[in-house]
């Protein structure tokens, strides 16, 4: 699972690669997980603040073991290119990507 998002982002950042440094690249990728964690802290407050229960409990479980997969997801995908120049990039990209898309995921319950 881990390869195939690795080679897919891979793709991705060799074509914008060739005119950007490793450390512009992964001050965007920074920037872009900073927007993303706000989006994401703004709509799971949100939904804290309207939800009761044990929905809510269930809701607040569910985050706290989406966060540690995140993390472990995206350490693992970085790891296959461990010692390299992109492991860092690649971690934060994940962080990113899958930031992006647990927003979308928590919005229904908006």
């Amino acid at each position: 699972m881990c390869k195939k998002l690795t080679t897919l982002f891979l793709i991705l950042i060799s074509s914008v690669a060739f005119s950007q440094t490793n450390a512009e690249m992964k001050e965007q990728s920074s920037n872009r997980l900073a927007k993303f964690d706000k989006e994401l802290n703004i709509v799971y407050q949100k939904i804290m603040k309207n939800t009761s229960g044990i929905k809510k409990e269930n809701i607040r479980k569910a985050q706290i073991a989406w966060l540690k997969y995140r993390d472990l997801h995206c350490e693992c995908e970085s790891k296959e290119h461990e010692g390299g120049s992109l492991e860092s990039l690649i971690y934060i990209e994940c962080l990113a990507t899958m930031t992006k898309e647990r927003v979308k995921e928590l919005k229904i319950f908006l």
